[in-house]
């Protein structure tokens, strides 16, 4: 018998790397490319002014976005992981979902406090900012805001779409790819936060910048807390209640209208 010094060893076969990612990476090129042209196309028609009618544009969205969280869950199903993985599971109990619920409350009051500070600042430093800001509200509230109590309600189907399904797209997509992409969770909410940014550039520079620092927050919540299920809750109040105000305020803003 062979001594054990000098018997080979069997190589064993060698064992592929994982892929990186939670979803291939030509996928996440081409949905940042459509939702990119998409958003394109919401600037140019917010530049033109739109049109008085305002529910065509609310179908729209609410239709493109649920397509786009299609395609995201057509994705994941490559790598073997389902939507429930993204978000962060499912409420099990009463207790799981109000405490998600006082957490998006909190967040909500938080990110009024934070923008209300970073809005104060900007106008104290520079009090030109403040026609922009009104001129990028009466903006806002002409081109997309409701116009009547139909297209009110019908922005409440819009804002609860957003939340689901923006948070799905940027907190949930985008910030796991990129932060799995570079394994750096900083890295995945900070550049997930600048293309949620750049996605609402149709709202003009002001407030797509207030909209990053919301992303970043949102970010923030979500790696946090390891779901999705807060920053979806206080997305869409946040949302609903933008509308709400937009609808009730702009006959104080003549130039809304």
């Amino acid at each position: 018998m062979e001594p054990t010094t000098t018997r080979e060893l069997t190589a064993l076969p060698a064992t592929p790397a994982p892929e990186r990612g939670i979803a291939p990476v030509w996928h996440t090129v081409l949905f940042i490319a459509i939702f990119a042209g998409l958003s394109y196309g919401g600037t140019r028609r917010t530049a033109t002014g739109g049109g008085h009618a305002h529910w065509p544009i609310y179908l729209e969205t609410v239709v493109m976005q649920w397509l786009l969280v299609g395609y995201i869950a057509w994705g994941l199903r490559m790598r073997g992981r389902k939507m429930r993985d993204l978000i962060g599971g499912r409420w099990d109990s009463a207790q799981a979902f109000f405490l998600d619920v006082a957490i998006a409350i909190g967040f909500f009051l938080a990110n009024l406090i934070l923008r209300a500070i970073v809005l104060g600042t900007l106008l104290a430093l520079n009090h030109g900012l403040r026609n922009t800001a009104t001129q990028g509200l009466q903006n806002v509230a002409k081109t997309i805001g409701p116009q009547s109590v139909w297209e009110l309600l019908l922005f409440m189907a819009v804002a609860v779409t957003a939340g689901i399904c923006e948070e799905i797209m940027f907190r949930g997509y985008l910030q796991q790819q990129i932060g799995s992409w570079t394994r750096s969770t900083t890295l995945g909410v900070g550049l997930s936060a600048v293309l949620f940014c750049a996605g609402h550039a149709y709202q003009g520079w002001f407030f797509a910048l207030q909209v990053g620092v919301l992303g970043l927050m949102l970010g923030i919540l979500a790696a946090w807390r390891k779901s999705l299920r807060p920053g979806i809750l206080a997305h869409g109040m946040q949302d609903v209640i933008s509308g709400t105000l937009s609808f009730f305020l702009k006959s104080l803003l003549p130039h809304m209208k």
